[in-house]
């Protein structure tokens, strides 16, 4: 099957796929131990059905862009179970004490129009809008006629490729808008931060 997508930004990066769960974590570590101020862009790609139980019961695939090193993360994590997952997490929750996830500084909207599309449930009082939405409204196009493709495929297809690896790096390119204006934070993807929320309480403990 010819290729369909074509980004300039994916060939300007490195791209590192592995379903291997040592490897995806000593990447991780990697992207910890850099010193910079630039956050983590993440993104995820679902199943279309259950592969496990729990809360994340579709998840296939997380996407992680470490810009400094233009390296982008395809970590493969359908055919892990709900551990497997929650070792992934505890390992994004120790980054986090040194790199951002969509920190507030870089990802706001502005709710002042109440144009806000709730498409995701993931707090009561966040306007959270789709990423496709947020890159048109300042011209950058984003295909998404790959998300409906199998992430559970046993190899990711060229397409899936340059899909995933974009949908991470685009998130870097998106301004924040008028701090001045009416704004709420706007997570474009929410599992790190649901994962930070989730574990809040017991930090404090």
């Amino acid at each position: 099957m010819p290729q369909k997508l074509f980004y300039p930004q994916v060939d300007e990066n490195k791209i590192i796929i592995t379903r291997d769960m040592s490897r995806g974590l000593d990447i991780l570590w990697q992207f910890r131990n850099r010193r910079t101020e630039e956050p983590l862009y993440i993104d995820t790609e679902d199943s279309h059905h259950n592969i496990r139980g729990g809360e994340f019961a579709k998840l296939a695939l997380l996407q992680i862009f470490d810009a400094p090193s233009r390296t982008v993360l395809l970590f493969r994590v359908h055919h892990f179970n709900e551990k497997g997952l929650e070792k992934i997490q505890r390992m994004l929750r120790n980054v986090s004490i040194t790199r951002r996830y969509d920190d507030e500084d870089f990802f706001y909207v502005n709710t002042s129009t109440g144009q806000c599309e709730n498409f995701q449930n993931f707090y009561e009082d966040t306007c959270l809008i789709p990423l496709k939405t947020s890159a048109d409204a300042i011209g950058i196009f984003v295909d998404k006629q790959e998300t409906m493709s199998d992430w559970t495929a046993p190899y990711l297809n060229i397409d899936q490729i340059m899909y995933a690896a974009y949908d991470a790096i685009v998130l870097r390119m998106l301004p924040s808008v008028d701090k001045s204006a009416k704004k709420s934070r706007c997570p474009i993807h929410c599992w790190c931060d649901w994962y930070k929320k989730k574990y809040a309480n017991k930090e404090t403990r």
